[in-house]
Formats: C-alpha cells, sequence, structure tokens
C-alpha cells in the first residue's frame, strides 16, 4: 500500500465519523439514478449525502441547496485524491486539510483545483447526476 493508498483509507475512515449518509445509486449509460424516497433520512435533516454506484470511479457528494436545489460534485480531494466530508460551511479533506465551498470551489489549499462538478436532472423524483 502507497502513502496516497493510506492516507485515502484513512481519510474515508473519516467520513465515516462524521456519518455522511451513503447510497447506493444505478449507473446507466452516463448516469447515476438516485430516487429521492429512497435516500438515508439524515438526507432530509442535514442535505448532503454520498452516492457510489458500481462501475463509477469515485463516490460522488449530492447536497440540496437552500432554495431546493441539487448540487453534484467529486467527493475526492483535488489535491492527493483523499475523500472529502461535510463541514458547517462546505467541504473538508481530513487528509492535509483543504476546505471547497458546496459549488466546489476551493477555499483553502493545498488543493489548487475547484472539485468537479457534475450536471442534474430531476424528473419525477429521481436526479439524475450526468457523469460524463
Amino acid at each position: 500500500m502507497d502513502r496516497r493508498q493510506f492516507l485515502s483509507l484513512i481519510g474515508s475512515g473519516l467520513c465515516g465519523c462524521a456519518a455522511t449518509a451513503s447510497y447506493r445509486g444505478r449507473l446507466e449509460g452516463d448516469r447515476v439514478r438516485v430516487p429521492l424516497d429512497e435516500l438515508p433520512a439524515s438526507f432530509a435533516e442535514k442535505g448532503y449525502a454520498l452516492v457510489r454506484a458500481v462501475g463509477l470511479d469515485d463516490p460522488i457528494l449530492i447536497h440540496r441547496t437552500g432554495t431546493g436545489d441539487f448540487r453534484a460534485l467529486s467527493a475526492r480531494c483535488t489535491h492527493l485524491g483523499c475523500q472529502v466530508r461535510p463541514a458547517r460551511n462546505g467541504l473538508i479533506c481530513p487528509c492535509h486539510g483543504s476546505s471547497f465551498s458546496w459549488e466546489g470551489e476551493v477555499l483553502r489549499g493545498p488543493a489548487q483545483k475547484a472539485l468537479p462538478r457534475y450536471p442534474v436532472e430531476l424528473r419525477a423524483g429521481i436526479l439524475a447526476i450526468i457523469v460524463n
């Protein structure tokens, strides 16, 4: 196991401590489908959940904004690939302390690039995250 894999593993463990609700989405073509009524109960309270899907390289963090819109961001820090976790005012990387807004913008380094953002569509209670 190299350093990056170790830090990613530790970061993932720390994210588990932060109790980020997780959901197993379905990758269909270029979209990950997430029926909103299947999200964990904590999504309604906290407004975010981690989405994983077979065939998807990285987890995606979905977030419901104060206006009811949805955002989908890569949950991998652009610095060294550790998994980010929700914090009071955005997202933080537990490995080196980078922080990001809920829009994915870098608020504090060492990360230099924003988190990749995915377009989303909401139809009939199903959130489609467009990954390609």
